[in-house]
């Protein structure tokens, strides 16, 4: 038998988006879908394919859903999520971190050998195991060679060593290469438009000289993966890319929001993830205490904001690991014990990976509920 509190007996059922035992992880389908058709028609105007990616949410339902809505793959940050993506049956998978250990490259042939895997690499030491491994498996890797942008994680460091190691991917035996990424993360979250657009030019302007110099000695890439919510319209008219890596635009965050907002300006993409938190105590007054605290949402940057209308300003502080408090800035306590709140998140991808479920709605009516499959691997 199921505990009272399993969310699938509400499926279906209007108003049980606010039946559900807190603090819960909400979706906004109808929400998350304008953000998703948004982008891709945006890509799609000039010509990239959407690798959506799955590191924000880990949710095999999910990626399935974001396929189905027109990603032409997904991007996934570690092997866990390949391996949940692979084995759940979603095509055109692409691991975007070099997988170096032995135990990790016997589980990328391994995953190469059910589904056409693309796998990012920056090393001639990695590229000679993973060639090694891939040809006595009997298996072919798709690679592409990972361009540093600048932020010294990973990635060649120059063009010279990129155009060495696609020379080697080519003339290995078990890989086959197919191009080139560059993903400027650090690029991401600048809160000035024209400086984000020109530090975002730097980055592209440098990856079309590589292009073309390989395309100057017949090694062409096929694919050219790179880009992220908070450049998808500079890497649109780039004239670079083939396809985006953006995955926290569907979801959206405070520290995204800010991108925008600090700078003047209406975000293009809408909240569409919330954390459903419940009022239980209210014995003071201008503050009540919730049950979502400091493990509840992500601690590393960005602030918890009150979705839910409120009479007056207010403010979400953490109160402890299982608490939080709303403080109302009348003095007056406005909220009463029982009472639920939606808050969006500060930072979606470390939030989402705390809990275990997402709780899909449309409206009132809570229509599905996903797991989050890959959560912590």
């Amino acid at each position: 038998m199921q505990p009272y509190f399993w969310p699938d007996r509400l499926v279906g059922r209007k108003g049980s988006r606010y039946e559900l035992v807190t603090p819960a992880l909400i979706l906004d389908l109808d929400a998350a879908e304008r953000n998703f058709k948004l982008l891709l028609e945006t890509l799609r105007a000039r010509g990239l394919g959407l690798r959506v990616n799955v590191k924000t949410h880990k949710c095999l339902s999910l990626a399935q859903w974001q396929m189905k809505l027109g990603a032409t793959g997904v991007c996934c940050a570690t092997l866990g999520e390949a391996a949940v993506m692979v084995d759940g049956g979603v095509d055109g998978v692409l691991i975007a971190t070099p997988m170096t250990t032995p135990q990790k490259i016997a589980e990328v042939v391994r995953l190469a050998g059910k589904s056409e895997l693309l796998l990012a690499v920056d090393h001639p030491d990695n590229v000679s195991a993973l060639s090694q491994a891939a040809a006595a498996a009997g298996v072919t890797i798709g690679i592409l060679v990972d361009v540093d942008p600048g932020s010294k994680r990973t990635g060649v460091a120059s063009d010279d060593a990129a155009v060495a190691l696609v020379q080697q991917v080519s003339a290995s035996a078990g890989l086959r290469y197919r191009g080139l990424q560059c993903y400027a993360g650090f690029i991401q979250h600048i809160e000035n438009l024209v400086e984000r657009r020109e530090k975002n030019l730097q980055v592209t302007a440098r990856l079309q000289r590589l292009v073309e110099r390989l395309q100057a000695s017949n090694l062409a890439p096929q694919i050219v993966s790179g880009g992220g919510t908070g450049t998808f319209d500079f890497d649109a008219m780039a004239a670079v890319f083939t396809e985006s890596q953006a995955g926290s635009f569907m979801f959206m965050d405070v520290q995204y929001e800010d991108v925008w907002t600090k700078d003047g300006l209406t975000p293009p993409f809408e909240p569409a993830m919330f954390v459903q938190t419940a009022v239980h105590s209210a014995s003071h007054a201008g503050v009540v205490t919730t049950d979502a605290g400091s493990k509840r949402f992500a601690t590393d940057g960005g602030r918890v904001i009150v979705q839910t209308p409120m009479p007056v300003p207010v403010e979400y502080k953490f109160h402890g690991d299982e608490h939080g408090k709303i403080f109302f800035a009348d003095g007056n306590t406005h909220l009463t014990v029982g009472e639920r709140v939606e808050c969006r998140l500060p930072h979606c991808d470390p939030t989402i990976n705390l809990y275990d479920r997402i709780h899909c709605v449309s409206g009132d009516t809570l229509v599905a509920v996903w797991s989050i499959d890959a959560r912590g691997i």
